[in-house]
């Protein structure tokens, strides 16, 4: 049968492939329906167009260097390219062969496509998988593996080198895997896998490495089932590997607070009840419990604030570690309480230990304050005892040497705290100084007795020890006060009464101190008393303290001369200062 040319082209144009032609410069010379209909034209506007009518710029000359090196070469070239249409893309894979003339002479390319589209999302989204498995794995400090159970050769993900610091030239062996190993886990795990291995069971086991790259030691979670053959013989192993190191540093952490008092890393009370019941034997006995309350904590926070009440307590706690032996239990009770057990301990061996913690107090100080811990102690002799009432013994005899000692130590420190003060600042206590004696002059022209005279004075001396919790930069701050430091300064009539009503002694004093910024108007600080509300000696402080303030010089603004100060005074009375005592004043102590 005879077949004519118009044949070949209908079967050119049937196939499911792109062909098309080129000559030596690029001209389209043939084109079949496929190619025109992926391009989206009609192959009559195609065929006799240079490459770059169809593929403009960059796209067209690198479609043309590929022309033109198999016209050079004579040589089959295959590479690929892709159409971008409005709405998709398309891949090809495109074969360029050289036709020849009877001559031997190149006389155009014949290339053909095949759309690798499908292909090419396939590998696309292989490649992102691989990149979201390698992400994931990174993320979560996970690495897997695979073991041949019979060459004992393993392969590992990238993340792996990572986790056990290694890299492709470490050995990849089970001894090299078992030398990853930390020593003081290599034995547990060793009998761990020869178990699961014999049973063919899933691997599940936490355990500690030490990294070849750097020596550090890491947690890790290994998780691994076996693939067996038909006879039921394992023949590999796969699984992953996650560093679980901050996991289990956080579990730690956990255990460790749950039985740990945060502040001073002694036991806490949760961990005392348990250790008391388990500690409660016969061969235990005698069992001595010693009770330590810190003395002068609240005061301590008062005065100087939360963070020296914490210092104190550590170093409450530092001492008593010190004193005591390393087989006691040792724990934080409560705020400012310590309880301590002592397994196979006579009542006078704790005293002495508690004679040597005493001794030791006396050399610790916080801010200028003596380290003071009340004791009080007690012994469980018989098994029949109940280590309840022996720990109630000790707690009540603890309080009633705390109260012996209360009073004489909180003079002590209010003491040291105005001391403290006027140390550090040498005009806080030359303006308390006057304003002491202003006081008494103003007592003596109102008929006061010498008692009353004598705590006149006394306040007016006290009075601003409350400023000893206002910062230095605040107190001696140069220029006018902000918002915030005008209330932080406010707060000092409250500090100095919690400071002195700590003592029996001064409570009286206390409720002067925190009224001696009232304003006879009602419009002072801190409740807005009025009028004789005010306490009386609150009052005659806070005009002998105005004038003080007036007269003397301050770093915030002009010191005022006896004169001008008697005029704002007088220009004051009714408002501020209370006229009476304003009268007194300006008639019998000036």
């Amino acid at each position: 049968m005879k077949i004519n040319s118009s044949f070949y082209k209908v079967l050119v144009d049937k196939s499911s492939d792109s062909i098309f032609c080129f000559d030596r410069t690029g001209k389209y010379l043939y084109v079949n329906c496929v190619f025109a209909d992926l391009l989206k034209k009609q192959t009559e506007y195609i065929i006799g167009k240079r490459i770059w009518d169809i593929f403009p710029g960059d796209e067209g000359d690198i479609r043309f260097d590929a022309i033109k090196r198999v016209f050079e070469t004579g040589e089959m070239k295959i590479f690929e390219t892709k159409i971008q249409n409005e709405d998709s893309s398309i891949y090809l894979t495109t074969s360029i062969k050289p036709i020849k003339d009877a001559a031997g002479n190149i006389i155009m390319v014949l290339c053909t496509s095949k759309d690798i589209s499908e292909l090419k999302q396939a590998e696309e989204e292989l490649k992102e998988r691989k990149y979201l498995f390698h992400v994931s794995q990174r993320v979560a400090h996970l690495g897997s593996y695979v073991t041949d159970m019979k060459s004992s050769i393993w392969k590992c993900s990238e993340e792996l080198y990572v986790i056990l610091g290694i890299d492709e030239t470490y050995p990849h062996t089970i001894k090299g895997w078992l030398d990853l190993v930390h020593p003081n886990w290599y034995t547990k795990l060793f009998n761990y896998r020869s178990e699961v291995e014999r049973d063919k069971l899933r691997f599940d086991y936490e355990y500690m490495i030490k990294r070849v790259n750097d020596g550090s030691e890491r947690w890790v979670h290994e998780l691994g089932e076996f693939e067996l053959d038909e006879q039921g013989n394992a023949v590999r192993m796969m699984g992953t590997i996650q560093d679980i190191t901050e996991r289990k540093k956080a579990e730690e952490e956990i255990i460790y607070l749950s039985y740990h008092d945060k502040l001073t890393g002694l036991y806490n009370r949760r961990f005392y009840e348990e250790e008391i019941i388990r500690l409660d034997t016969e061969r235990n006995l005698p069992i001595s419990i010693v009770m330590g309350d810190v003395n002068g904590l609240k005061l301590t926070n008062d005065a100087f604030g939360h963070g020296k009440g914490d210092e104190l307590l550590k170093k409450a706690a530092a001492v008593i570690q010190s004193a005591f032996r390393s087989d006691d239990i040792i724990a934080r009770w409560g705020g400012d309480e310590f309880v301590i057990l002592l397994p196979k301990t006579k009542t006078e061996e704790a005293e002495e230990i508690v004679k040597r913690v005493e001794k030791m107090c006396s050399k610790e100080y916080v801010n200028d304050i003596n380290l003071s811990i009340s004791f009080g102690w007690d012994t469980k002799i018989r098994t029949d005892e109940d280590i309840l009432k022996v720990l109630k013994s000790a707690e009540d005899y603890m309080y009633s040497h705390k109260i012996i000692e209360k009073e004489s130590l909180r003079g002590k420190t209010i003491n040291t705290i105005i001391n403290a003060f006027h140390q550090k600042n040498p005009r806080e206590e030359k303006h308390s100084k006057r304003v002491s004696k202003t006081c008494g002059d103003i007592g003596k022209a109102m008929g006061f007795s010498k008692l009353e005279i004598s705590k006149l004075e006394m306040a007016g001396f006290l009075h601003d020890i409350g400023k000893i919790a206002i910062g230095e930069a605040i107190l001696n701050k140069p220029g006018k006060f902000t918002d915030q430091e005008e209330n932080e300064i406010r707060r000092h009539p409250d500090v100095g009464y919690r400071i002195l009503s700590s003592s029996y002694d001064m409570l009286e004093l206390a409720d002067f101190v925190y009224a001696h910024h009232e304003k006879w108007d009602g419009t002072g600080y801190p409740k807005g008393l009025k009028g004789e509300a005010i306490p009386l000696v609150a009052r005659i402080i806070a005009l002998a303290e105005s004038y003080d303030e007036m007269t003397d010089e301050r770093p915030y603004r002009k010191i005022y001369s006896e004169k001008e100060a008697l005029i704002e005074i007088r220009n004051n009375s009714g408002t501020q200062f209370d006229p009476e005592i304003v009268k007194i004043f300006i008639e019998k102590v000036l």
